[in-house]
């Protein structure tokens, strides 16, 4: 599919704020409308409307299984991912942690793993629609979905959480974000209560959020709009903002040597972990 054509597709979806994918108010009414026996196939062709989630069609395997089929085959791996993510990087961290928090959770895939793991699992994201596609594929009787506005995350109890931990999302948050979602951690934590989040270092290859902002192409622009881009921070940039925050004892730790086999290219990938004093 030409870029056009992909660019045409993502934005029947787009919310009105930028990177709020299926965030159009006509997902939400495409879900209701589908039959009970449809709606789990129906959330899925409105991920696959997204450019952040599910497996190339395209591969010559891909191609010739049934719709269907397809799509469990790209949950089953996405969910295997997610599992894979907390049993290498989170399970240790999380000891004794019962009441959690999964910020920028997408269609659910690690709050469902996270939900098996513990008592009282939340998650939140900028999208109505990626959170309603979640409650269909990706539902728990100890998990509760809310938006990542004010009125969300009211459901949370302020000092209420043990833990907050987010995947694959800091990267892509504004620095005025990235500070609000640092201040909502620490006002839902506990006292004692961790971060743990994936974030990006600085190197060769990602930009920062200014050399984004200067890119006034059209172009840069849509990349922006659709979540595209990445925003590299430095170590020190990020043990800053979490020590404004509020946070101490912050720690930043490569992800490469928790996974030595089943990720590649994790280069300045990193956990950045904090604790509410």
């Amino acid at each position: 599919m030409s870029s056009a054509r992909e660019f045409l597709k993502w934005s029947l979806t787009l919310g009105r704020e930028p990177q709020t994918f299926l965030g159009a108010r006509w997902v939400r009414w495409a879900l209701d409308r589908a039959p009970a026996s449809k709606k789990r196939l129906w959330a899925f062709r409105l991920l696959s409307l997204s450019p952040h989630y599910f497996l190339d069609r395209n591969t010559s395997e891909n191609r010739q299984l049934p719709e269907q089929e397809y799509f469990e085959k790209a949950a089953a791996e996405w969910l295997s991912s997610r599992e894979e993510f907390f049993n290498l990087a989170l399970m240790d961290r999380l000891e004794g942690a019962s009441t959690i928090l999964d910020y920028g959770c997408g269609p659910g895939f690690l709050a469902t793993t996270l939900a098996k793991n513990l008592d009282r699992v939340f998650a939140c994201d900028i999208s109505s629609g990626a959170l309603d596609c979640a409650r269909i594929i990706n539902p728990a009787e100890n998990l509760t979905y809310v938006m990542a506005d004010d009125t969300g995350l009211s459901e949370i109890d302020d000092a209420s959480l043990d833990a907050v931990v987010s995947l694959a999302v800091v990267q892509h948050l504004s620095g005025e974000a990235y500070e609000k979602m640092l201040a909502v951690c620490h006002q839902k934590l506990k006292h004692g209560g961790k971060i743990v989040l994936h974030v990006q270092l600085s190197d060769d290859a990602w930009k920062t959020e200014d050399a984004w902002k200067e890119d006034q192409s059209i172009k840069g622009k849509l990349k922006y709009s659709y979540g595209l881009h990445n925003f590299s921070r430095t170590a020190s940039e990020h043990i800053a903002m979490a020590e404004k925050a509020g946070f101490s004892d912050v720690k930043l730790e490569p992800l490469s040597p928790l996974f030595p086999d089943a990720f590649e290219d994790l280069g300045e990938q990193h956990l950045l972990s904090a604790t509410k004093p």
